[in-house]
């Protein structure tokens, strides 16, 4: 699910700087770029780490104690959340 916020910001700022850079914009394409940035680790950062924080609950809740070892793969599967922040593939 958080996925999906950086997909969308990514696709939306790929025609953002698509079109700052066609009118040769660097500082604007720059600005965007950052804004987007903050906006997504506005979101994902702490979304990750309560799923890290909350792993075990989370996994015991939903899927009962027989499967508490799939919360270090939880725990780390928010943590490469975190570096979603970074849209990497718009660049």
């Amino acid at each position: 699910p958080l996925y999906m916020f950086e997909t969308s910001v990514g696709k939306v700022l790929v025609t953002n700087l698509a079109a700052n850079f066609s009118k040769q914009d660097k500082k604007r394409a720059i600005n965007t770029y950052q804004i987007a940035c903050a906006e997504l680790a506005f979101i994902l950062v702490p979304c990750a780490c309560a799923l890290i924080v909350y792993a075990d609950p989370l996994i015991n809740l939903l899927y009962t104690s027989r499967y508490q070892q799939a919360a270090g793969y939880l725990r780390l599967f928010a943590f490469t959340y975190i570096f979603l922040a970074l849209p990497y593939d718009v660049i």
